[in-house]
């Protein structure tokens, strides 16, 4: 499917954790999907998901255990899961 393509080169720590989070993408984030966080760093977070995800996409995400805390992203690189049913991994970087 798609290539990693990854923004700016990862230039921090990243904290390996698997957390339960939703994403919500489209108008006024009229889709929602369930993911689960394969990384964190200060700047963005790595996250694996059913559902496919675009390039540059916006997506708000949305910690389970923190739901008032919501922050912006942008899908920087995208690819599918060792196979397709096992769902996609992406990594999201917040807004600047």
């Amino acid at each position: 499917m798609n290539n990693p393509v990854i923004s700016n080169p990862r230039t921090e720590p990243r904290i390996r954790v698997r957390l339960p989070v939703r994403l919500q993408f489209g108008w006024k984030g009229s889709e929602e999907v369930r993911a689960t966080t394969i990384d964190i760093s200060e700047r963005g977070i790595s996250v694996h998901c059913q559902a496919p995800l675009r390039l540059g996409m916006e997506v708000k995400a949305i910690l389970e255990s923190a739901p008032d805390e919501v922050k912006v992203y942008h899908v920087v690189w995208f690819r599918e899961a060792e196979s397709s049913e096992q769902g996609f991994n992406a990594g999201l970087e917040l807004e600047p």
